[in-house]
């Protein structure tokens, strides 16, 4: 009896022991360099603690229970040292570990041109306003390039330029871009295209800019909107004949061109003109509802179009499903028109069965309104739409008179 005591007490003591085992300390970061201000993430990767100490450097101390990553903002350049002790269950063995990292700024790019708009050759001095950066690279914008802090440049040919500065310090770079406008020294020729990127209203035109020489650009929709883009895009919300202007100036003169476009009314009608089966559920050949023929034949599927108060088509039959998709076009009755658009209508599926064993099941509806699939941006109005839902699918494809 007294072995035995022994033996459980030695067992005992020897459970004790390995709960209280040497702790290994670890701690992992992304990088040991990170922006001003930024949080950064210290990962314990320790292994057997029971207990954590933390020192991060900037006279912030925290304790832990638990392996918990640990995030820190820095609001200070500098070099900081991060310890971390990990600390056994009777906190009698310790480990410690210990990473630098570096908290630096972040470059800024900046510069000042003293001029944006030249006269062909142009010389352009370049006054560079960068902050937290010690090397630098320019883009003149014509394939040729400088490491100078503050460089001139001259351009030789009448074109529009984009200048790129790259300003970099030893762990991070910035860019920003200036346009510089260089010009022959005679006034400038205006002209546009206009293309239509919708089909009806609000009709979306996206107008290309092929003027000459110029350096300002004034747009006049005839709508009451106005723009200074190079190559406007313009929703026109309103039928109609509207008359564009576009005004273009240089330091030597200006010019103005005008373009009528025709905004055409919004459709009054929708035209069902395919409609396109993609996918239903998987059939239970021993079921009802969505199941197979009573012969075990693929499944026949019926579709009808409703508004609120009436089936207004109700001969739409797809047979033998077997792959998809399915189209179902040019039947008695179809193409299918609905009109006004803002009623609410109703897309139904059945399951097509032989009334001698199973009756026809409603197995989904879909409903939706014509007017809800309007673009509002100009875009063109969809000339298809994908119903889906529950595992049915299917595309309708439209036209809109």
């Amino acid at each position: 009896m007294k072995n035995l005591f022994f033996l459980l007490a030695a067992a005992f003591g020897l459970f004790l022991s390995s709960c209280n085992r040497q702790p290994t300390a670890c701690i992992n970061t992304e990088s040991l360099v990170f922006p001003v201000n930024s949080s950064v993430s210290f990962e314990n990767c320790s292994e057997k603690g029971r207990y954590y100490e933390w020192d991060l450097g900037d006279g912030t101390q925290l304790s832990y229970s638990n392996t918990a990553t640990v995030v820190h903002a820095y609001t200070q350049v500098g070099t900081y040292n991060i310890n971390m002790c990990a600390f056994s269950r009777k906190e009698d063995k310790t480990s410690c570990s210990s990473i630098n990292i570096e908290i630096v700024n972040l470059p800024v790019a900046e510069f000042n041109v003293d001029s944006l708009a030249c006269a062909n050759p142009c010389a352009v001095q370049f006054t560079n306003t960068s902050s937290f950066a010690d090397e630098f690279l320019w883009d003149f914008g014509d394939g040729r390039s400088s490491t100078e802090e503050n460089p001139s440049h001259t351009y030789t040919d009448a074109e529009l330029y984009t200048v790129t500065l790259t300003a970099s310090n030893t762990y991070y770079s910035s860019q920003t871009t200036v346009q510089i406008s260089v010009i022959d020294p005679y006034p400038p020729t205006a002209t546009f295209v206009a293309q239509n990127v919708g089909n009806f209203m609000p009709m979306g035109i996206q107008f290309e800019n092929l003027s000459a020489n110029a350096t300002a650009f004034d747009w006049s929709f005839g709508d009451g909107f106005y723009s200074s883009e190079v190559d406007p895009y313009h929703v026109f919300y309103g039928s109609g004949s509207y008359t564009v202007e576009l005004t273009v100036t240089n330091p030597y003169g200006e010019d103005s061109y005008t373009q009528y476009v025709s905004i055409p009314n919004a459709p009054s009608a929708l035209r069902i003109d395919e409609i396109e089966l993609l996918d239903f559920p998987p059939v239970d050949p021993n079921g009802t509802g969505w199941d197979a023929d009573c012969d075990n034949s693929p499944a026949d599927v019926f579709f009808s179009i409703a508004n609120n108060t009436q089936v207004l088509f109700n001969s739409g039959f797809f047979s033998d499903i077997d792959a998809f998709p399915v189209w179902y076009q040019n039947s008695t009755g179809f193409p299918f028109t609905l009109t006004p658009l803002s009623n609410q209508y109703f897309i139904s599926l059945f399951d097509q069965d032989d009334q001698s064993c199973q009756p026809n099941d409603l197995m989904i509806e879909f409903p939706f309104i014509p007017q809800n699939l309007v673009p509002t941006n100009g875009d063109p109005y969809p000339d298809s739409y994908v119903f889906s839902n529950s595992g049915f699918e299917f595309r309708v494809h439209l036209t809109w008179y």
